[in-house]
């Protein structure tokens, strides 16, 4: 199956809001690159959303365990995710119970490519429900990886021959001139850019 181009995990939040309150909203999502991206858009959802959001681990539960849990969840929006572990008999008895989530909150199934095949198989009503609401999500392409914060900061290391201990200490202390690569590398660290330590 083609996906959209990826989107990030605000991008997915705007459609999310598109929702009318009340009503039950269904979207997969599948992940580019790996589980983070999950957690971006729990942490995205949970920002932006003013209801409740629920995360649900479905590795270890069936199907009619799920519908039970979402039901006592009472939540806005519920990302469902563990799809993998499901036999193509648990979608089936997911699709078989679709009425029962009708619980007035969005649903995010996030499942990998593979198993999107294979759930759409299973289950063509949901597919129905769902419809064009299927998503790869990717990272923010405004948002640096680990490895490229990592070589930015040895780049900034390399070029002021200073360690990070130096620069927070300079910077807080006024004996490092101000200038924006000390600033962008407080931030590369985790640090306030003002104030004190």
């Amino acid at each position: 199956m083609l996906l959209e181009p990826a989107r990030t995990a605000f991008e997915i939040v705007r459609i999310m809001d598109l929702q009318p309150n009340g009503q039950t909203g269904y979207c997969v999502v599948v992940p580019q690159r790996d589980e983070s991206v999950l957690a971006a858009l729990g942490q995205e959802i949970d920002t932006l959303d003013a209801g409740v959001f629920k995360l649900v681990d479905l590795s270890r539960l069936t199907a009619p365990q799920m519908i039970d849990e979402l039901l006592d969840l009472r939540a806005t929006t519920v990302l469902l995710h563990g799809f993998e572990s499901w036999s193509s008999d648990e979608l089936k008895a997911l699709d078989l119970n679709r009425s029962k989530l009708e619980t007035g909150a969005f649903l995010l199934f996030a499942m990998d490519q593979a198993t999107l095949g294979r759930f759409f198989e299973a289950a063509p009503n949901l597919r129905s429900y769902i419809g064009g609401n299927v998503f790869e999500i990717g990272g923010d392409p405004s948002e640096m990886t680990n490895e490229e914060v990592n070589a930015r900061l040895v780049e900034l290391r390399d070029h002021y021959r200073m360690t990070d201990e130096d620069v927070v200490a300079g910077v807080y202390a006024g004996t490092v001139r101000p200038e924006p690569h000390f600033a962008e590398w407080l931030i590369l660290l985790g640090r306030p850019v003002l104030g004190k330590q």
